[in-house]
């Protein structure tokens, strides 16, 4: 009877210790388990970080799992090519106001290559509903007038001769006025009529050029300016 309880003593703690063994390989798995789990995780956060620190390198980014290439622009830039001024001889107030108006619809202005300047597209016609005022002008016979606008054809006058000895710069239409003008000498100067005479240019180059023009009581000036990228 002894020999019976000591068998059976002997085989529970025999069945016991093969259940700790177990528990203790299954932990153990469990950690490695986990363990390889967690390298996976680090690998994948790796190999993230890698493909976005690769993407920024070469100015990418990514956004929703798509790389997304940043388009780098270039800043484009302006030299000045040429230059013109006339003297203001005539000083009214209506005079300088219209010269004001009309410089300031035009400066600034781009012509693109294979585009067209025109000088009474871009100013319209002088009206007192836009501010001009009457100042003196030429008639049709060349007769001094008063007359809305007048002073405009300094402004063109002035375009004209800052324009007309650039390279590729084609003139399509320019006015004579029927009469000497003070603030240019005979043959240069370029009468403008909004709807019968205006003052037209073609830009030939491969580059745009801005038109810049301003006014003073004693000049009106305008600068020329390629623009390269």
């Amino acid at each position: 009877m002894k020999k019976l309880l000591i068998i059976l003593f002997l085989a529970v703690i025999s069945l016991s210790g093969c259940s700790n063994e177990n528990e203790t390989k299954n932990s153990n798995n469990e950690v490695s388990n986990n363990v390889t789990s967690e390298n996976t995780i680090n690998n994948n956060f790796l190999t993230e970080n890698n493909t976005i620190s690769n993407s920024s390198e070469n100015n990418n980014f990514i956004e929703n799992n798509t790389v997304i290439e940043r388009v780098s622009t270039t800043q484009e830039t302006e030299e000045e090519i040429s230059t013109f001024s006339t003297k203001v001889h005539d000083k009214s107030p209506g005079r300088k106001t219209n010269v004001d108006i009309t410089t300031s619809k035009i400066d600034g202005y781009k012509v693109g290559p294979g585009e067209t300047f025109s000088f009474c597209d871009i100013v319209g016609k002088a009206t007192p509903e836009k501010g001009y005022e009457k100042a003196k002008i030429f008639d049709a016979e060349g007769n001094l007038v008063d007359g809305y606008g007048g002073g405009n054809c300094q402004v063109s006058t002035t375009i004209y001769n800052a324009v007309k000895d650039l390279s590729g710069i084609e003139i399509l239409e320019r006015h004579p006025h029927n009469n000497d003008v003070p603030y240019i000498e005979d043959g240069l100067d370029a009468a403008v009529s909004y709807g019968s005479e205006d003052l037209k240019f073609k830009n030939n180059n491969d580059y745009s050029i801005i038109i810049n023009v301003s006014s003073t009581i004693e000049n009106v000036s305008c600068s020329i300016k390629k623009v390269s990228q």
